[in-house]
C-alpha cells in the first residue's frame, strides 16, 4: 500500500540535501510525497532580498523537486523570513503545520535534526514535533525521522546530546545521481570541493553512510518518533 509521506524543511534546498534520494525512492514506490518549506531561504543574504530573487528561488525549488518526481501541487512554500524563525512565536509556526495537515495526517515524516547548527533548522524540528505530537488525534501510527544537513552536524554544543547518531539508513544507489541533479538546480548553493555542498562531497557522504554490506550509497536518519510512542 502507498504511504502518505510529509517532508518539512526550513529552506528550499534542505529537502534535497537531507533526503533527496529518499524522496525520489518514495515517489518511485508510488507513495504520495508532500513538502512544506517554512522560510524563503534567501532574504537574509546581502543584496538578495528582492521579490525577484525570492521568486527565482521558488522556481529553483520547483525544478529541484520536479527532478525527484514530486508534484508542484503537493508542495507549499510558506515564505517566512529567512534566518528569523526565532523572531516568530513557535505557536504560529506550529499552527501553520497543524492546519496544513488537518485533512490528512501523514504516516511518515522527515524533518531536520534537533542538533543542527542552523537555528531555523532546529526551530523547524521543534515545530514539527509539537504540531504532530503523540496526543494529537490520528498521529498514533506515525514515524518521524530527522536527517542531516552536510556541514551542519556535530558542531552545536553540547556535542553529546546534539550529535547526529543515525539508526536508519535508506539505500539510494539508484537515486543518488537524481539527487545530485536536483541539487544542481540550486545554482547559488553549489560549492567547490571539498566544501560539504559540492557534488563530490555529497557523493562521498552518501558512500560513507552506506555501511551495510551490499550498499553503495545511502542516506542516514535518526528515528525521533515511533508508532504509538506516548
Amino acid at each position: 500500500m502507498s504511504k502518505n509521506v510529509l517532508v518539512v524543511v526550513a529552506h528550499p534546498d534542505d529537502e534535497i540535501l537531507g533526503c533527496g534520494g529518499t524522496i525520489c525512492k518514495h515517489v518511485k514506490a508510488g507513495d504520495r510525497v508532500s513538502i512544506i518549506v517554512l522560510a524563503d531561504g534567501i532574504t537574509s543574504r546581502d543584496n538578495s532580498s528582492s521579490e525577484e530573487r525570492v521568486k527565482a528561488r521558488e522556481q529553483e525549488f520547483y525544478q529541484a523537486v520536479e527532478t525527484l518526481g514530486v508534484k508542484k501541487e503537493n508542495c507549499l512554500l510558506l515564505g517566512l523570513p529567512d534566518q528569523k524563525l526565532d523572531t516568530l512565536p513557535l505557536l504560529d509556526i506550529v499552527k501553520k503545520i497543524e492546519n496544513i495537515t488537518a485533512q490528512e495526517i501523514p504516516e511518515l515524516v522527515y524533518t531536520h535534526h534537533f542538533g543542527d547548527l542552523n537555528k531555523d533548522h532546529r526551530i523547524c524540528c521543534e515545530a514539527v514535533l509539537v504540531a504532530l505530537r503523540p496526543t494529537r488525534e490520528g498521529t498514533g501510527n506515525m514515524l518521524i525521522y530527522s536527517f542531516e544537513i552536510p556541514g551542519n552536524m556535530g558542531v552545536l554544543p553540547p556535542l553529546v546530546s546534539n550529535k547526529f547518531v543515525p539508526d536508519h539508513f535508506v539505500d539510494i544507489a539508484d537515486q543518488v545521481q537524481t539527487k545530485i541533479k536536483a541539487f544542481e538546480r540550486y545554482k547559488d548553493e553549489l560549492r567547490d570541493y571539498p566544501n560539504p555542498l559540492s557534488t563530490q562531497a555529497l557523493l562521498e557522504l552518501a558512500a560513507a553512510r552506506a555501511k551495510k554490506p551490499g550498499l553503495k550509497y545511502a542516506e542516514a536518519f535518526v528515528c525521533i518518533r515511533k508508532p504509538s510512542q506516548l
